[in-house]
């Protein structure tokens, strides 16, 4: 689903995804901003995220943590092969939402991690993730 946010900036929520729609809004003159790729890449709408990036919207890191948490590795693929950047919250948002295979894919191409993988693990019970985290050399949080 696409809504007008505040500003008037076009919204993309979790649980749509209607292209159709974010095309009429964006011809008829409605803003974008980074949060409109990293809701895309949360509710795993490719099609969506390649529009609009084909089009000039800009993204940054949370680009990539919101695809970790939703397990969407195809967007992580597409987002990363595009220049797009992460940080430590990606893999901590693959453990959040007990992605193993996206954690492991992350760090097979160089997401940096911290702490906060470990935790997130451990909070959410994902104990084969925390396990996999600790055997790989995760470092404990600070």
């Amino acid at each position: 689903m696409v809504v007008l946010g505040t500003n008037g900036r076009v919204l993309m929520l979790q649980q749509g995804g209607h292209l159709g729609i974010l095309k009429f809004a964006r011809s008829n003159g409605c803003p974008w901003d980074t949060q409109t790729c990293a809701r895309a890449a949360r509710g795993g709408h490719l099609d969506i995220l390649k529009f609009a990036r084909s089009n000039g919207c800009p993204w940054d890191t949370q680009t990539c943590t919101s695809a970790a948490r939703g397990g969407h590795l195809d967007i992580l693929k597409f987002a990363r092969s595009n220049g797009c950047p992460w940080d430590e919250r990606t893999c901590a948002n693959a453990a959040l939402g007990g992605y193993l295979d996206v954690l492991k894919w992350v760090r097979e191409n160089g997401c940096p991690w911290d702490g906060m993988t470990c935790w997130m693990a451990s909070d959410q019970g994902h104990k084969e993730i925390l396990q996999w985290a600790h055997d790989n050399g995760c470092p404990d949080l600070q």
